[in-house]
């Protein structure tokens, strides 16, 4: 272990660490194991085993549940890197789709992304999440977020599938409570519609790829 007095970084298996803990393994090896001293049967949901903290407290956790033995995260969105060219009415949130064209430099298996504004598209699959330290885009896909939906005359319930609207960068409620491929994401929160009320962001599953 090597404590750098320029920056105050810790390095694990590295002299040059570029992060307030760097660990570095070498190829096919294991950078990090977290054991907690229980047999698999009495891993409960007492037992946290990576908790992610905020100053206002735990915002996410890797932990045990009340299954024995059976361990779950919770708070976490998984997300792909993307690249988006149009950014006019880009903000966090707002609904995206696949263009189909791949990301250059090396990234193939990428594809760009633009604002979505076609109703029930198939090419959805997730809402803008900003960019990463390195000005990547990033687009949030399985699992709890945000996302705006249009008022399309309707309200809401808890459950109910979404898919993307016509209104730009929009979600709406799906005609129907079937999973579809153009479903991009399930409503954790109602929505009464008042007069003159155009959208609104809620909470939701993202269902996207």
């Amino acid at each position: 272990m090597l404590l750098a007095p320029t920056s105050g970084n810790v390095g694990i298996g590295t002299t040059s660490p570029s992060t307030l803990l760097h660990v570095f393994a070498a190829d096919n090896a294991t950078a990090q194991t977290i054991t907690i001293n229980a047999t698999s049967a009495n891993v409960t949901a007492a037992d946290t085993f990576m908790d992610f903290r905020s100053s206002a407290g735990s915002i996410g956790s890797i932990a045990g549940t009340a299954t024995s033995g059976v361990i779950a995260y919770n708070t976490f969105t998984g997300s792909h890197y993307t690249h988006i060219e149009d950014r006019t009415g880009l903000a966090p949130n707002v609904l995206l789709e696949a263009t189909g064209e791949r990301v250059p430099g090396g990234q193939g298996q990428l594809v760009k992304a633009r604002i979505s504004t076609q109703r029930k598209s198939k090419a959805a699959y997730g809402v803008y999440g900003g960019t990463d330290k390195e000005g990547r885009d990033l687009v949030l896909a399985l699992g709890t977020g945000y996302v705006w939906v249009a008022n399309k005359g309707t309200d809401i319930e808890v459950g109910d599938y979404l898919m993307s609207s016509d209104v730009k960068g929009c979600a709406e409620q799906q005609d129907d409570d079937l999973y579809h491929n153009y479903s991009v994401a399930k409503a954790m929160e109602p929505v009464h519609w008042k007069a003159k009320e155009e959208r609104r962001l809620i909470a939701c599953i993202y269902l996207g790829g």
